[in-house]
């Protein structure tokens, strides 16, 4: 994410409300990241479309387990703050760059990130109810994960 490419892109507010994907029956929440009222299960409208689209396509049984929609700005930076000095305890020799770099590779840096913007959703998958195991546990970072939590890892089997 702090990719310029990334970072270079113009964000233009379209507007759109967030929905309370809570009160959604289609939607099963997981109370790991969602705090007490509930901000982490809103998202904008065309984010829970496209959800409700893409859960319809998924075989019978299966179901999104959202995790976590709309993140607060603040509650955004900590989560970066916290993961660039995991990751600087780790390789006390990178640089600023570097750091930055590889923590938004985990963690978007908060000016280009879309949980704030509710247009991120953390989610998994849950069999009758039981989250299924697709090769790492939710949030694992690039270190805990030897790299196994990037789409097309190719150390899962």
């Amino acid at each position: 994410m702090s990719d310029p490419r990334v970072s270079g892109v113009p964000v233009i507010e379209c507007g759109e409300g967030l929905t309370n994907i809570g009160r959604l029956p289609a939607f099963q929440l997981d109370p790991r990241k969602l705090d007490p009222t509930g901000v982490g299960a809103k998202l904008r409208a065309t984010v829970v479309d496209r959800l409700l689209t893409a859960q319809e396509a998924l075989p019978d049984g299966i179901r999104f387990l959202i995790i976590e929609g709309y993140r607060r700005p603040a509650l955004q930076q900590r989560y970066f703050d916290e993961h660039r000095a995991d990751v600087a305890r780790m390789h006390p020799e990178w640089g600023p760059e570097r750091l930055i770099h590889e923590t938004s590779k985990h963690v978007a840096p908060p000016a280009v990130a879309a949980h704030p913007c509710g247009a991120a959703v953390d989610l998994t998958l849950v069999r009758d109810g039981l989250e299924l195991d697709l090769g790492t546990p939710v949030n694992a970072t690039p270190e805990d994960s030897d790299h196994a939590c990037f789409t097309a890892a190719e150390n899962i089997t």
